[in-house]
């Protein structure tokens, strides 16, 4: 039980102070582990994880929401500007370096 009042806990604070969501986390914590295992990530990717939510929800929070919020960047690919690979942003970093130091330090 301590677990799961430590998750809410942890779940509220990141909404208070980051204004962030239990989908963006869920965006966010892919897009984080994809980068720190050298893997890429693109958008057509995120979009196709219906569990999360619908297709049109999920494309907007990547590049619009998320991208304006410094969460996440964009970069195009060589072959088609319209496709494009998702990486963290400048924020991300604060963002994860508040949760290291807040809940796992």
């Amino acid at each position: 039980m301590r677990k799961l009042i430590m998750l809410v806990e942890i779940i509220k604070t990141v909404e208070e102070k980051f204004n962030l969501d239990v989908t963006d986390l869920h965006i966010l914590s892919i897009v984080g582990l994809a980068e720190e295992e050298g893997r890429e990530v693109w958008v057509t990717d995120l979009t196709r994880m219906h569990n999360i939510a619908s297709p049109a929800t999920l494309h907007y929070r990547i590049t619009r929401d998320l991208v304006a919020r410094g969460m996440l960047r964009l970069e195009p690919s060589t072959e088609d500007a319209r496709v494009k690979l998702v990486k963290t942003g400048k924020k991300f970093k604060t963002f994860a370096n508040f949760l290291e130091k807040k809940f796992w330090s």
